[in-house]
């Protein structure tokens, strides 16, 4: 390899380096500044509260939350429960003496959490009109009584292990003793415009960030089945598999590329070098959450772009240019005049 070519692979790992750290920072971004009802933002009353509205509250860390806004997109986070990972998950209610459970605010980590998932116990609602549609002579306490006993089985750490995959099997207890904040029947709703309790958590179940109005917009997303989720339907695992196996061959492919490019010159590389960071950020997210974070949303009037990454925009526009650059035919050289 000339030197020229050992500066130009160097820089293209450089644009690897950059594009993935670039995208793996928006995304742990997005994720502490957008909020969905199923990806919640955690905002601590201070103490002393002084007599302030939970909408104040909320806004000396989003100031862009008007009280209407916060309308009905405002939780109080409960007091957690402690669960014995080995109890039922489907019998809390008669165990602990609680109201009808609709599921569980859970925190990402224990210690200062920067969000918190919602985790729907919908299960049984589910599995009886599957049932009664499938037998529709089946009256709805047979079915109730059927769903109960397929239920019962199910413990608290099969329940957390199948609904929060990027915690392991070995964390799943601790967070079954601390981590598990029980949605009764009123969902916990905080209105805005009320007084809160100093030391509480409230929990921000909406927020996007307009950048052009009715084009262009920051909003969160989960994304498990690949591009514009076209493996949706795929098994978990198997998906998760399939993912790791081919994010590990398109590395290797882009790794050779790097050393043996398809077109010469340093924009070619640097294509190369956007391709493979994209492809590092995207997999880092699948290895760790087993999802991708998207955020970022273009539409118009009701057509919607799929939502993307960073890590996206440097896969796209380094294969357009690398397209480009490789089928750009060589420049020919003037024929010489022949001397006599």
């Amino acid at each position: 390899m000339t030197p020229r070519r050992r500066l130009e692979a160097a820089l293209a790992l450089v644009m690897a380096i950059a594009v993935s750290a670039l995208d793996l920072g928006t995304k742990r971004w997005a994720e502490t500044h957008l909020a969905t009802p199923r990806h919640l933002l955690p905002v601590t009353v201070p103490d002393p509260a002084q007599g302030k509205s939970a909408g104040e509250v909320v806004r000396e860390v989003f100031p862009d939350r008007t009280d209407a806004l916060l309308q009905g997109a405002l939780h109080r986070l409960p007091d957690p429960i402690a669960l014995d990972p080995d109890e039922p998950a489907f019998e809390i209610e008669a165990r602990h003496g609680l109201p009808p459970v609709l599921g569980f605010f859970v925190p990402d980590r224990l210690d200062s959490p920067r969000f918190y998932r919602r985790v729907d116990r919908d299960d049984a609602f589910r599995m009886e009109r599957e049932r009664m549609r499938q037998q529709p002579g089946l009256s709805l306490p047979e079915a109730r009584r059927l769903v109960r006993e397929s239920l019962a089985g199910i413990t608290v750490q099969s329940f957390l292990q199948d609904r929060l995959p990027r915690i392991s099997a070995t964390e799943v207890p601790e967070w079954a003793r601390r981590g598990l904040a029980p949605i009764p029947p009123t969902e916990a709703a905080q209105d805005p415009t009320q007084a809160v309790e100093a030391g509480r958590t409230l929990l921000l179940a909406d927020r996007e960030i307009v950048l052009i109005p009715g084009v262009l917009d920051f909003s969160y997303a989960e994304n498990p089945a690949g591009a514009f989720s076209l493996l949706h339907d795929l098994d978990e695992d198997l998906r998760r598999v399939l993912f790791f196996g081919l994010s590990l061959v398109g590395l290797v492919a882009i790794g050779w590329l790097i050393w043996k490019p398809p077109a010469p010159g340093l924009l070619p590389m640097l294509a190369l070098g956007a391709i493979l960071g994209g492809a590092i950020g995207n997999l880092v997210d699948r290895l760790l959450l087993t999802y991708v974070v998207d955020f970022i949303h273009m539409y118009w009037k009701d057509w919607h772009w799929p939502r993307y990454n960073v890590a996206d925009i440097g896969i796209t526009v380094g294969v357009v240019l690398l397209v480009l650059f490789s089928s750009r035919s060589p420049r020919k050289e003037p024929p010489t005049a022949s001397r006599s």
